[in-house]
């Protein structure tokens, strides 16, 4: 036998151990049925679908920057708010009443503002028409008017905003000098308590008329035709009739019976206002705007 031979025979597969069969690959048989890879490992737990997110729009999924901002706030913070503009609009009148008494300030013709008590009495008489400005607009949950204790609220917010008209009058009144009107009430702020008295109750009844104007309109409440049809005039309207009017009060002298007179218009805007708030609170709750 040759050496070929014998290699061969040595390197021949016993009868009881089949030969392995070929691995796979291009112009070889595939794998037998018997020798077909396992299958790959799958768990046996059953799929979970993965939870849609809920878009059922809802009072706590309101749009807004922030979580902050879809929490009513504080009575006191909506109270801040009120002299907090009431603030910003007395300071820009000093800057502009002193520009005034050193003849700094113009008409848009180029001539000089030569009057100091006119600026200052006009400037005070709109501070009641700026005070709703800070609940307009809002992206609050509430528009920016609260679900309750609006007539709490405002009733207070009112009060203090003219308390801050009155102490920016008696601040100007060095300002104004000799320029007031001998007799006035600006004249007789430091003399006579009618004129305090008679300046706080303008402020408070123009504030308050502002308030039942406006309110409305930043609450969503009533028809449209309502809030923006009669409000919104009624509040441009009264808003700059009380400028022009607190140019006659404020210059004219300050007798008992414009002190009663202030008196019963101020009560009288204060009930107004306060009817009204009670109607926004109520049809807010009527139409599912607020809970119960």
């Amino acid at each position: 036998m040759s050496q070929q031979q014998i290699g061969r025979s040595e390197m021949s597969y016993p009868p009881h151990q089949p030969e392995p069969p070929p691995l796979p690959g291009p112009g070889r048989p595939p794998w037998p049925p018997q020798s077909q890879p396992p299958p790959p490992f799958r768990a046996s737990e059953p799929r979970v679908p993965y939870p849609r997110p809920d878009k059922t729009p809802g009072p706590d999924k309101t749009p807004g920057p922030g979580p902050a901002d879809r929490r009513q706030p504080r009575w006191t913070s909506d109270v801040g708010r009120c002299v907090g503009m009431a603030i910003v609009w007395l300071v820009i009148g000093t800057v502009f009443v002193i520009g005034v008494h050193f003849r700094l300030v113009r008409h848009n013709n180029g001539t000089t503002v030569d009057s100091t008590e006119v600026f200052a009495a006009m400037w005070l008489g709109l501070l009641g028409m700026v005070v709703p400005l800070a609940f307009i607009g809002e992206k609050r949950v509430d528009r920016g008017v609260r679900f309750d204790g609006l007539v709490s609220m405002f009733t207070v917010s009112s009060v203090l905003v003219a308390l801050m008209g009155l102490i920016a009058a008696v601040a100007w009144k060095p300002i104004i000098g000799s320029e007031a009107v001998p007799g006035s009430v600006l004249d007789e702020l430091f003399s006579t308590l009618a004129a305090a008295l008679i300046i706080f109750l303008f402020l408070l009844t123009a504030t308050a008329v502002a308030i039942a104007a406006a309110i409305p309109l930043a609450a969503g409440a009533f028809p449209r035709w309502v809030s923006a049809g009669i409000g919104l005039p009624v509040w441009i309207i009264a808003g700059i009739a009380s400028g022009f009017a607190a140019i006659f009060v404020f210059g004219g002298p300050p007798t008992l019976l414009r002190l009663v007179l202030w008196f019963l218009a101020a009560l009288v805007s204060l009930t107004v206002m306060c009817l009204v708030l009670v109607l926004v609170q109520r049809w807010r709750v009527s139409h599912g705007n607020i809970p119960r």
